[in-house]
């Protein structure tokens, strides 16, 4: 994920700075540090962010009738 994909995607969710940290799990410094470019977006905030927009969370990792496994 690009800085301007994650800047995309926090715009897409209305999320400040802030908020995107809450639903990510981090700090609000950490999205600064992405934002600005001083550290890169690692492939699971890439997912997270990907999880967050498609309104899922650990539960529905959980179910059944959502692995895609079970509907080959």
């Amino acid at each position: 994920m690009t800085v301007q994909e994650f800047k995309h995607w926090r715009w897409l969710m209305r999320f400040k700075q802030r908020e995107a940290a809450e639903a990510l799990g981090v700090t609000k410094n950490a999205v600064a540090r992405w934002e600005m470019g001083d550290q890169p977006i690692r492939r699971v905030v890439a997912l997270a962010c990907a999880a967050i927009r498609a309104n899922l969370d650990e539960q529905d990792a959980l179910r059944p009738d959502l692995d895609p496994r079970a509907h080959q």
